[in-house]
């Protein structure tokens, strides 16, 4: 899938810097080309996000007091559930900081 995505990805970026004047006609079927990639790769994504789910990934890390990288293993749903509940814990603390104090 990847591959798939790089290749695709590779032709269309040569594809534009061979390119030398656009006119609206071309610039309109680049648009829609483009669309047609970012639609073939997000339905790619979601076929393979379900197979995704139970594979397992490692990741080293850095531990706060040692010079040597902690190796972890998740299954991908894992670290998704990780990254979300991090991204939205950080969104609601940037919307408490924005907010008036509450006070006599």
């Amino acid at each position: 899938m990847r591959e798939l995505v790089l290749v695709l990805g590779g032709a269309f970026l040569l594809g534009a810097c061979a390119s030398t004047g656009t006119t609206s006609t071309t610039a309109a079927t680049q648009t829609s080309e483009e669309a047609q990639v970012e639609q073939v790769a997000a339905n790619e994504a979601d076929a393979q996000q379900e197979v995704d789910d139970s594979r397992v990934i490692c990741k080293r890390t850095q531990v706060t007091g040692s010079r040597f990288r902690k190796n972890i293993c998740r299954t991908w749903g894992e670290w998704k559930a990780i990254e979300d509940s991090s991204r939205s814990a950080t969104e609601e603390a940037q919307r408490r900081s924005q907010m008036p104090p509450q006070g006599n």
